[in-house]
């Protein structure tokens, strides 16, 4: 009877042993995993802390990557979206959540500005040439360009205008009058 409880106690430390090794092995998180500090999944929201999302990252409706950030009011104020055709776009949106400024660089590298209106026509822009020369674009209220103020690359600036009708085209038919 002596040595049933010192074997007892022998068996339960041994198993104790045993069962901690296994637990080390099968729980402790992969070392390389741990130090890479990679989170993945399909859609993120940060949360202040009483749970009210501040932004959301996750996929457009285009398939792309995109980021919003919400303002006070809960509403998205700016929206940073990648284009397939245009590449990188950041939205400045108002309170009705329309783009109302648009920053991008197209895929030729052209970096725009562009000014909406509240049915997100383009009625103002600002950016480079390919070539790199600066422009500026007024544009009427079917975002159709009325002027355009360059700057050439011999530093020479210039000034365009466009009418509203398109210029009539002369015509080569002689029995036609002017």
């Amino acid at each position: 009877m002596c040595h049933k409880p010192a074997v007892l106690i022998a068996v339960v430390l041994a198993s104790a042993f045993v069962g901690g090794a296994v637990a080390a092995l099968v729980f402790t998180p992969n070392v390389a995993d741990a130090q890479s500090n990679v989170v993945r999944g399909e859609r993120f929201e940060l949360v202040d802390a009483s749970g009210t999302v501040l932004a959301t990252l996750g996929t457009e409706r285009n398939g792309a990557p995109g980021l919003t950030l919400f303002g006070k009011d809960g509403k998205p104020s700016i929206r940073l979206a990648v284009n397939p055709v245009s590449g990188g776009n950041i939205f400045m949106l108002d309170n009705e959540e329309r783009a109302r400024v648009n920053l991008l660089v197209t895929p030729e590298g052209q970096p725009f500005l562009h000014f909406l209106d509240a049915e997100e026509r383009g009625r103002a822009s600002f950016g480079l040439s390919v070539e790199g020369d600066p422009k500026l674009y007024i544009c009427d209220k079917e975002g159709t360009p009325r002027a355009t103020l360059r700057v050439a690359p011999d530093g020479t600036p210039g000034l365009d205008y466009a009418d509203a009708a398109p210029p009539v085209q002369p015509s080569n038919d002689p029995n036609e009058a002017p």
